[in-house]
């Protein structure tokens, strides 16, 4: 997926040792996922969209644990949607606009997107900055050991 775009791609779990537990091995998951997540935000700003704040949507928005993760990785504020169904109403947003009930987008996200609570980076962003810097040379350092696969 993005931003390699390589099918033959593996995970890998890097420091793992003798007192690594499956809450570990679940926390790492995640951090990977939201590492990756950060990669295309920086591919975003190399184009010039740096968003302020982000919004959760999915299942992953229903994690304390996820949402202050994403904050302190992403370095912004990262908030929720009251209405879970996102898919949805973005669909509906458009069929709204398409007939005309609102005149743009923008105008329809006020009356389908409501945030709640999320979290601001906190005491883990420094730490997440200086791990972020050691997972961006993983890719290139794990690719070659998995050729062939």
């Amino acid at each position: 997926a993005t931003p390699y775009m390589d099918s033959g791609s593996r995970a890998a779990i890097v420091g793992v040792d003798l007192t690594t537990d499956r809450f570990d091995l679940y926390r790492a998951v995640l951090e990977g996922v939201t590492f990756e997540m950060k990669r295309n935000l920086e591919i975003l700003e190399s184009f010039g969209i740096a968003p302020k704040t982000l919004m959760a949507a999915g299942g992953g928005a229903r994690s304390p644990l996820w949402i202050q993760m994403k904050a302190d990785i992403f370095g912004c504020p990262v908030t929720t949607n009251a209405v879970s169904e996102t898919g949805a109403a973005g669909t509906a947003m458009m069929t709204a606009v398409a007939l005309g009930i609102y005149p743009d987008l923008q105008t329809a996200g006020q009356s389908f997107i409501r945030p709640r609570e999320g979290a601001e980076p906190g005491k883990q962003a420094e730490r997440y900055r200086k791990i972020y810097g050691r997972y961006r040379k993983l890719y290139d350092a794990v690719r070659p050991l998995t050729e062939g696969e």
